[in-house]
């Protein structure tokens, strides 16, 4: 699976060149992006990235629902690699319900045919991938389409750079130091509120191809609750500081007070520098390390990254929930 991994800037570099069926515009006021697992993922990198450059708001759903107020000035972002997943369907079913602007990206399934049917925005990535490790082939899919409906969350030089430090050998070196580190532990990753999502990315990553409980905490609402429970907390715990290296007073917070305070308690810390210029690099590149690094660890210990036994039988158990039932979408 390592592979898949170092296919990475590959897999952006194409991913910006997908076509998109069915492109038209629309005018809408707010984002929602639906989504689950490793392509719900994207809608929370938007999100993050739209913060300071969006005049309006985005919204990340992850369920078998959107909200009511879901209307004709939203544009409805779905995405799912399988084009099958369950609670993005029903999803999307409210938002043709509700007269939503959509748009979608799969690599085929039920989400290409409603998609193609209703003449909706549709880019089709490749398959033969897991969807965590065919993220930039939906990242990248997602901010081309949101370039050409004029809302440039990223500029072009932050897409070069990102996909610059792909760098797979210097990025290999990197993850295996986290591998090491983290491999025969229970690890807490903890970022500031603006990296939030890979904190999350790289908890995912660790449960999916590491099989490995794992927590993620953010910054400063931490240091109003979290951060107590190691006063009296020990245990096979070490922590994982995602550090933007940059001239914030959240990059000070976690080099300057909250690295040594938890070694200082005993927990065994170790920082990560995100590499690059732009949030988006430094978004990519800590997800490449988190990809990289839970594969080292799953190898490690003689685990199949690739099997997700789990998650096979929730879905198998949906399945059962939704025989039967005829969605109003088919035919067409």
């Amino acid at each position: 699976m390592l592979d898949y991994y170092n296919s990475w800037p590959i897999m952006a570099c194409k991913a910006l060149k997908y076509p998109i069926e069915n492109f038209k515009t629309y005018l809408f006021d707010n984002i929602a992006v639906v989504g689950m697992g490793g392509s719900g993922i994207v809608g929370d990198f938007i999100k993050t990235l739209g913060f300071e450059r969006l005049s309006i708001p985005v919204y990340v759903f992850k369920s078998f629902n959107i909200p009511k107020w879901v209307n004709s000035k939203t544009l409805l972002i779905a995405i799912s690699y399988s084009g099958n997943t369950l609670e993005t369907i029903e999803s999307v079913k409210h938002g043709v319900k509700y007269g939503a602007s959509i748009v979608a990206i799969s690599s085929g399934g039920l989400l290409e045919k409603i998609a193609l049917n209703n003449k909706f925005p549709y880019v089709r990535v490749d398959g033969g991938y897991t969807p965590r490790s065919a993220f930039p082939l939906l990242l990248y899919s997602a901010l081309r389409i949101l370039s050409m409906l004029n809302l440039d969350i990223v500029e072009e030089w932050e897409i070069n750079e990102s996909i610059d430090f792909l760098n797979t050998d210097r990025n290999m070196e990197t993850a295996r130091e986290v591998a090491n580190t983290i491999k025969d532990s229970i690890p807490i990753i903890i970022a500031d509120v603006r990296y939030e999502p890979l904190a999350l990315r790289f908890k995912n990553e660790l449960n999916e191809n590491s099989k490995m409980i794992a927590k993620y905490e953010v910054i400063p609402e931490y240091f109003h609750n979290d951060i107590v429970g190691y006063e009296g907390s020990r245990g096979n715990f070490k922590v994982l500081i995602l550090d933007p290296k940059d001239e914030t007073i959240y990059s000070d917070m976690l080099t300057n007070f909250i690295l040594s305070y938890l070694r200082d308690l005993g927990f065994e810390a170790l920082s990560l520098e995100l590499k690059g210029k732009s949030p988006l690099t430094k978004l990519i590149y800590g997800s490449h390390i988190a990809g990289l690094s839970s594969v080292m660890i799953a190898e490690s210990k003689s685990i199949n990254p690739l099997q997700t036994i789990s998650i096979n039988k929730y879905k198998e158990f949906l399945k059962k929930i939704f025989t039967g039932k005829k969605s109003y979408l088919e035919g067409m």
